[in-house]
């Protein structure tokens, strides 16, 4: 056991004293990676905010008037308030906003408090105080155009 040991011992000094020294030394370099393109940048601060929506397209459609009560929005109204009624199919989402009524050189503006369920899409159903500012009572139904505003 002592031989093989000293053998072992001799073959390998002699393999450190014959290795070659002119081998090229191995070093490792972080791979290099191209920056990110532009559009990856993030936008300032000021930017995060999203822009407002655009006005929604002017609406078109035919203009009653009703008697109001307690309305599919939850208020009581009465036929002095300037309000009007959508068609059922809009939804409630559409309670409390302002939409501007026109109808040739007269307009008018109400608030939506209300649903309409003999409404077509673009009809409107107005309180005699809404519908008498664009129209008279003995007109009963008029053609209009209407946005939101």
């Amino acid at each position: 056991m002592k031989l093989t040991s000293v053998l072992l011992t001799i073959t390998s000094a002699a393999m450190v004293a014959t290795a070659p020294t002119n081998l090229p030394r191995w070093e490792w370099k972080a791979p290099s990676i191209p920056p990110p393109p532009n559009e990856w940048k993030v936008p300032p601060p000021s930017q995060w905010i999203p822009k407002p929506a655009a006005p929604a397209a002017p609406s078109a459609g035919e203009a009653t008037y009703y008697t109001p009560g307690r309305g599919a929005c939850g208020g009581t109204n009465s036929p002095t308030d300037l309000i009007a009624a959508v068609a059922v199919g809009r939804g409630k989402g559409e309670c409390g906003k302002k939409v501007k009524i026109t109808r040739g050189d007269k307009s008018v503006e109400v608030t939506i408090a209300d649903l309409c369920e003999g409404c077509a899409w673009g009809d409107l159903d107005l309180t005699i105080a809404g519908f008498t500012a664009i129209a008279t009572i003995a007109e009963g139904r008029v053609k209009v155009g209407w946005n939101y505003v």
